[in-house]
């Protein structure tokens, strides 16, 4: 062994290389690789042996390690162990890998594959299947079961196994039933005092203890002693939940007003299923029960013996029944029906017999009518009538002193096999009267037809040929189809009308989905259909979406539809009474022509809501018109009686109405009602030939009806009917039938009232347009005819679109008319006209402000407003579409708008007309008072100068003057306003302008004598032409009596003249300008001059 000279890195060697070291140097920490060298580091796998100064290798697995069997780093996918520090893969028993350690597995584990996830135990341990860990013993909330810690039910603290429970967790309780832990006990169980569910009584859902229960199981019934029954104990029966009482003296029974089974010594009446001791009136005792008597009866022995009727009935001595009145066969004797004789069917005494049974006829021979077979003789028998006659009737043969009946539709024969004549253009062939073979026309052919009405559940079943056996057979022949939905006869009214129709009509309780088709068809024999050669039993028509109303909304629908009638119908006769008083003429139309164009939107072609079409259905067709109250049933009569009644073909707006396609079955009461009035115009026009031999008051009376009902409220009737004549013209026109005389008249009455109301038009323009402003305003001052006053009074005349209000007023009335008539089939257009021109005429309203009193401005603009509103809400259900479910609240509510708006209009029609009967009232209390003054009966004349004072007196007798002495030396000089400088007193020269007056208003009176001292109270009171009760002229200013009777008396030196100040209201006439002076002429005598003081 060499010690020196070795290499640097050797303590010793075997020699000088580098190889040689042995060993390695100590003191430089280095160790021999296996191929020789010394190295400071051993390479990977490998450790450094400091005794031997080596690099030896490390375990298995290992990179790193400190020494042959603890290594510090493992090589990759290796797994260092924390109990060996060797290297594993996979990981050894009691580990778990927890890359890139192996860790040790939970206490008692003996393997695992988490830190709390064992798979197996130590001997001796149990895994719990809560945790995944291991116990012995097995922890709470688990229980033993083979190696393994099971867990308890839900709730469980402590259990036996996995069903059984013997100590739940806090707040469950234990249900002693099933062992199970509950945080509620179950139904049927309640908690007792040591937490357990105990159970309730049986069928008991709900209790506090077990011998109170508070809520049963479903079908029992819960009794007073707090426990469930069904059936119920005696004296109860079940009410829902609960044991409810019987009525009293009930052993059982099924409601609290239905007794099954009475107590014993009771008895149960089959009237109200009531017990009592004795059986009540009206039923007699049938053990257990108290059976009903015969109907009407109040006591009987039996169910078919009556001994004592009810009051008001009679006891029948044939069936031992009550009667009122006594049934056929029978006859009232006292209280008592008494029989008719064996061969009487009917008898109102015992001598005396109505009807005889079959096989016998009735004969009254004078002293009685009693029933024979044979007849007596020289009589023979009528089979028809059942009676004995002398001959037989029409349509009979006689047979061994019998008339029989001839063959069917045979007037005339011999005998059963032959016939003479035949009806409906029969013949008599094979022993029957038939129809030609070869029939001719649409006479031989059926068809049958359904029609829409104006109730949307209602439809109507047409035939084109009258056969009252197929009408009255429909109630077993008919089938209807609703959809998809087939309905018996019970299930749908039947209403007959007549001998070719009939109506249909649903509950109102039935939905009618959108594009719903209703499908009849009638199974005829073939005894019905023997007389045609074809028949067409089946129609179809597909109806409208219809959602039932509520009850509420019914009786919401109903009393709307009446408050409109009742309302309506007051609020036309208050207008037709607010026209005499003061009520203007334009707004007597608005009120007829607002009610007009509501109840005619009904002809709309569009889909109206429920509520609305109630209301339109129940409601007057126009609730307010202006005319005379007439009773149309009489003409309408007349008009079934030829033929009027024929009903719009097609067009589902009109046809749902059912709207007379001929011109005077609509318009007839407004002609009926200008005819009368026209009437009264003449009887009062003759009467006042002779006013001049009248009393004062009846004359006065006469004009004033002669100009009322002859042209103000004659123009005002004419007018306010414009929109349905030209609604029911271009619809009759339409629809015109020439072919028949009825058709022809229609016509020409149509065509001759709208030439009429064209010629009323024009005239009113032309006679407005004639009219100066200032005339318009003034009508008293310038003399104009009362006759015309409708036109204008009540309007401002201060610009052309005031002055010609009245005939907008009624041409937009025409335009509506024609628009709801000649454009029903396109409702979208229609409605956005009547938008349009509805929305147009309000601001022409609002602009000009014709109307002279605020009131009625304000209610004419309110009713325009609704007139727009109801256009609007029209145009809305035109865009909406109906058939959608989701559109039906909006409808509804639009439906609803449309009632209020309603409501709205009557309400304003009923302030204005309220005003206008008032007025009314306030002008008869006023003429009355006035004509019971004698004093008052001319009109009161104000006095600046009480001086000297004289009146007019020429021309009226003394009655009607205040003093009438006449003094020809004393003249009156009368002082004008300024206004008679604007006026030719003279009446000579100077030029008039055109207007609707071209006479001098004004008189010239001679000078009368006053009375020098007339006491002031007089002066002020004294009277001159007064509308209440003088027989003048009351608008003229002036009476034309006391004109004619003074024109004559002006002498050239003498004249005076009298004007009217234009600041006069009404008739009145103001003379606070005037002025009375006295003057000498040239020979020293009073004469009179004219003075006019210029003075402002």
């Amino acid at each position: 062994m060499i010690t020196s000279d070795c290499y640097k890195d050797c303590d010793a060697c075997t020699g000088l290389k580098a190889i040689d070291c042995n060993p390695c140097s100590a003191t430089q920490n280095l160790f021999k690789l296996s191929t020789g060298y010394c190295t400071a580091t051993c390479p990977t796998g490998y450790y450094g042996e400091a005794s031997s100064r080596s690099c030896q290798s490390c375990v298995a697995g290992c990179d790193e390690c400190s020494d042959g069997t603890t290594c510090t780093t493992c090589s990759l996918g290796q797994y260092f162990s924390e109990v060996d520090n060797l290297c594993y893969n996979p990981c050894p028993t009691g580990t778990y890998p927890y890359y890139p350690v192996c860790k040790v597995c939970p206490t008692n584990c003996a393997s695992c594959t988490g830190a709390i996830e064992c798979t197996s135990c130590d001997p001796g341990f149990y895994l719990s299947a809560v945790d995944n860990l291991c116990y012995n013993p097995c922890p709470t909330k688990t229980y033993l079961s083979g190696s393994v810690c099971s867990a308890c039910i839900s709730g469980c603290d402590v259990c036996s196994d996995g069903t059984t429970c013997t100590t739940c967790s806090f707040l469950y309780y234990r249900n002693v039933a099933d062992s199970k832990c509950y945080d509620t006990c179950p139904t049927g169980t309640y908690v007792s005092g040591s937490d357990e569910c105990l159970a309730c009584p049986s069928n008991c859902n709900v209790c506090s203890s077990g011998t109170a229960c508070t809520t049963c199981s479903s079908g029992y019934g819960l009794h007073t002693d707090n426990l469930c029954y069904n059936p119920c104990p005696t004296t109860t029966y079940l009410s829902g939940s609960t044991c409810s009482a019987c009525p009293s003296n009930c052993d059982s029974c099924s409601s609290g007003t239905v007794c099954t089974t009475c107590s014993t010594g009771f008895y149960r009446s089959v009237l109200d299923n009531q017990c009592y001791s004795s059986c009540p009136i009206t039923t007699y005792l049938s053990s257990p029960d108290c059976l009903s008597c015969p109907s009407n009866c109040d006591v009987c022995s039996s169910g078919t013996v009556c001994t004592t009727c009810s009051s008001g009935y009679y006891h029948s001595s044939v069936d031992n029944k009550c009667y009122n009145p006594c049934p056929t066969g029978t006859y009232l004797s006292g209280s008592t029906c008494s029989a008719c004789s064996t061969d009487c069917f009917s008898c109102t005494s015992s001598t005396t017999c109505t009807a005889c049974q079959s096989g016998y006829y009735l004969y009254d021979d004078g002293s009685t009518q009693s029933c024979y077979n044979p007849c007596p003789s020289t009589l023979v028998a009528d089979t028809t009538t059942n009676t004995c006659t002398t001959s037989c009737p029409a349509g009979t043969y006689l047979d061994s002193g019998v008339c029989e009946s001839c063959v069917e539709y045979c007037t005339s024969c011999s005998s059963a096999t032959s016939c003479s004549s035949c009806s409906g253009g029969r013949t008599f062939t094979n022993g029957a009267c038939v129809l030609p073979t070869s029939c001719v026309g649409t006479n031989c052919v059926l068809t049958l037809s359904l029609k829409l009405t104006s109730d949307p559940l209602g439809f109507l079943l047409i035939f084109n040929q009258e056969v009252q056996e197929i009408i009255d057979s429909l109630t077993t022949t008919l089938a209807v189809k609703l959809g998809n939905e087939v309905f018996s006869n019970s299930q749908y009214y039947l209403q007959k009308i007549d001998s070719k129709s009939a109506i249909i009509r649903f509950p109102t309780t039935q939905t009618i989905e959108s594009k719903t088709t209703l499908f009849c068809q009638i199974s005829l024999s073939s005894s019905l259909t023997a007389n045609f050669t074809e028949v067409n039993n089946n129609a179809s028509i597909t109806v409208d979406r219809y959602i039932p109303l509520s009850a509420s909304e019914n009786s919401a629908s109903e009393t709307a539809a009446n408050f409109i009638n009742y309302q309506g119908k007051i609020t036309s006769a208050m207008v037709a009474v607010g026209q005499i008083g003061g009520l203007s003429m334009t707004s007597s139309l608005f009120a007829a022509f607002g009610s007009d164009m509501i109840q005619m939107f009904r002809f709309s072609n569009v889909k109206f809501p429920a509520n609305m079409m109630a209301v339109f259905n129940n409601s007057l067709p126009s609730p307010v018109s202006i005319s005379i109250p007439i009773d149309m049933s009489s003409f309408e009569s007349i008009g079934e009686a030829i033929e009027f009644g024929v009903a719009i073909p097609d067009g589902q707006s009109l046809e749902r109405y059912e709207v007379n396609r001929y011109y005077l079955n609509n318009f007839l009461e407004c002609i009926v009602t200008i005819i009368l009035l026209l009437i009264f115009c003449g009887v009062f026009r003759f009467a006042s030939r002779y006013r001049k031999k009248m009393h004062r008051r009846i004359a006065y009376v006469v004009d004033k009806a002669d100009v009322f009902f002859s042209w103000n409220f004659t123009i005002s009737c004419a007018f306010s009917h414009i929109i349905k004549l030209y609604f029911y013209s271009s619809v009759y026109l339409w629809y015109i039938d020439i072919g028949t005389a009825n058709g022809i008249v229609n016509i020409l009455a149509s065509i001759a009232t709208i030439v009429l109301s064209i010629g009323l038009i024009v005239w009113t323009i032309k006679y407005l347009k004639n009219a100066k402003c200032e005339e318009l305003k003034e009508p008293d001052l310038y003399n104009l005819s009362d006759r015309y006053r409708c036109l204008y009074e009540g309007i401002k005349h201060d610009t052309p679109a005031q002055k010609f209000y009245v005939p907008a007023l009624v041409i937009r009335g025409v335009l509506f008319g024609l628009l709801m008539s000649l454009m029903r089939y396109q409702p979208l257009p229609q409605s956005i006209l009547l938008c349009i021109m509805n929305t147009a005429f309000l601001i022409y309203l609002i602009a000009v402000r014709a109307a002279e009193l605020t009131s009625e401005m304000i209610a004419q603009a309110v009713t325009e407003m609704v007139m727009s509103g109801m256009s609007y809400s029209i145009f809305a259900l035109a865009v909406i579409d109906a058939d959608n479910s989701e559109n039906d609240d909006i409808r509804s509510r639009i439906g609803v708008t449309i009632l209020v708006l309603n409501f709205v209009l009557i309400g304003v029609e009923i302030l204005i007309s309220i005003q206008g009967g008032i007025s009314t009232l306030k002008w008869l209390i006023t003429g009355i008072i006035n004509a019971r003054k004698k004093k008052n009966s001319v009109m009161p004349i104000k006095i600046v100068n009480k001086e000297n004072i004289s009146i007019f007196n020429d021309g009226l007798g003394d009655a009607d003057l205040v003093s009438g002495v006449q003094e020809p030396s004393s003249k009156p000089t009368i002082i004008l306003s300024p206004l008679a400088d604007k006026l030719d007193l003279d009446n000579t020269t100077k030029g008039k302008e055109s207007g609707l007056n071209d006479r001098s208003s004004f008189i010239y009176p001679t000078p009368l004598r006053l009375k020098k001292s007339l006491p002031k109270r007089a002066a002020d009171n004294m009277f001159l032409d007064s509308p209440e009760n003088s027989p003048m002229n009351s608008y003229g200013g002036a009476s034309p009596l006391l004109r004619e009777a003074l024109v004559g008396r002006r002498t050239p030196n003498q004249k005076s003249h009298f004007e009217m100040n234009n600041d006069l209201p009404g008739s009145r006439i103001s003379m606070s300008n005037l002025n009375l002076k006295e003057e000498e002429n040239e020979i020293g005598t009073p004469t009179t001059k004219n003075n006019i003081d210029k003075s402002p």
